[in-house]
């Protein structure tokens, strides 16, 4: 091994030869995609990352994009209201492939491409409200009543115990639920309709018809 490949992945090289026999790297040769290997070569030209319960968050980095940690932020409301509001953000954070963490990998995420909103997009704003987008010019988003700044709204997402529409690919009857949690892109909801309480689509339950019944 040469001077030049141990300078380039010692963290990884010095990890790799300190675990049991058939411990396995990351690798991506190119633009190809990662495969596990417990035979690395450490071309200069090719991408390593330790394979622990991080390697996702690793390749992410290797491959340059941006990694989030989900932090409380504490806004205060002024002596007035002599209270404070803690909520969660994801921000940013700078960390190399071969980062060590010891807290809950939960709180880690790779940075999710900016979303380009469009025309019926469902978002939610920053004081929760629910809204519905008509048009969007080059500099701001319109609903039916009011105009946002892309920096100050979000895609709608369904919360635990928010009331949805729900129906599913092959029936064109929707119902109203509650909505749970997420499984494998399935929506779960709290009620048992029809036998069912996993279905494919949802949408906010805000007052008119859901767009499969218009």
């Amino acid at each position: 091994m040469t001077r030049e490949k141990y300078l380039k992945y010692r963290e990884i090289i010095d990890w790799f030869y300190t675990q049991p026999n058939g411990a396995k790297v990351w690798c991506k040769e190119n633009n190809n995609t990662w495969f596990l290997t417990d035979d690395p070569k450490w071309f200069v030209h090719n991408k390593y990352v330790i394979n622990d319960e991080y390697a996702e968050l690793r390749k992410a980095i290797a491959e340059g994009k941006t990694i989030q940690h989900l932090k409380e932020v504490i806004s205060s409301y002024g002596v007035i209201q002599d209270r404070m509001d803690i909520k969660k953000e994801w921000i940013d954070v700078e960390l190399s492939p071969n980062f060590t963490i010891k807290i809950d990998i939960k709180k880690y995420r790779v940075k999710p491409e900016e979303y380009k909103f469009k025309e019926n997009d469902f978002i939610r704003t920053k004081d929760g409200k629910i809204d519905k987008i008509a048009f969007i010019t080059n500099d701001n988003i319109y609903s039916k009543d009011r105009v946002y700044k892309k920096e100050d709204i979000t895609l709608w997402e369904p919360e635990p115990e928010e009331k949805v529409w729900i129906w599913n690919n092959e029936c064109d009857y929707p119902y109203i639920a509650t909505f749970l949690s997420m499984n494998e892109n399935k929506y779960n909801i709290k009620e048992i309709i029809c036998g069912n309480s996993y279905w494919d689509n949802c949408e906010p339950f805000i007052g008119e018809l859901p767009s499969i019944s218009r």
